[in-house]
């Protein structure tokens, strides 16, 4: 009901938890190599590791990390309009009406709201956010 609240059509925002969404790790050592460290004689072994995680989905109870939606608060955008409200040093409020038109102009431009949806594979692996994105493009 995120949009009914930010509407104020509902009093409360509804909250439900999901989960588990499980991935499973493997960790490996590969192309050892050992070799006589030059001043002490000790041997010593280089490596490189490697890791990787694959999506659970027997131990995640039929829940899909690919294709669930979830409507969650939008970060990027939260962190954006911090960064635009204490960007200055000092506490002298005459600026701040600048601050939040720069926010609004930020957000508008990006087409960015306070909840969006994405999927749990996103939140956990990355996305491509139009907030960061334009703000990116904005400071070159």
């Amino acid at each position: 009901n995120a949009d009914a609240f930010m509407a104020g059509h509902d009093a409360t925002l509804d909250v439900r938890q999901v989960g588990p969404y499980v991935y499973r790790e493997w960790n490996e050592r590969v192309d050892a190599a050992w070799s006589a460290d030059a001043a002490t004689g000790d041997a010593l072994v280089t490596y490189a590791y490697y890791q990787a995680k694959e999506f659970d989905a027997e131990a995640s109870r039929g829940l899909d990390a690919r294709t669930d939606a979830l409507t969650v608060v939008n970060h990027a955008l939260v962190g954006v309009l911090a960064n635009v409200m204490n960007g200055g040093a000092d506490d002298d409020d005459d600026d701040g009406w600048w601050r939040a038109l720069l926010f609004d102009v930020v957000a508008s431009s990006s087409g960015a709201a306070l909840f969006h949806t994405k999927t749990p594979h996103e939140l956990v692996w990355g996305y491509r956010d139009p907030t960061l994105a334009l703000v990116a493009s904005l400071l070159g």
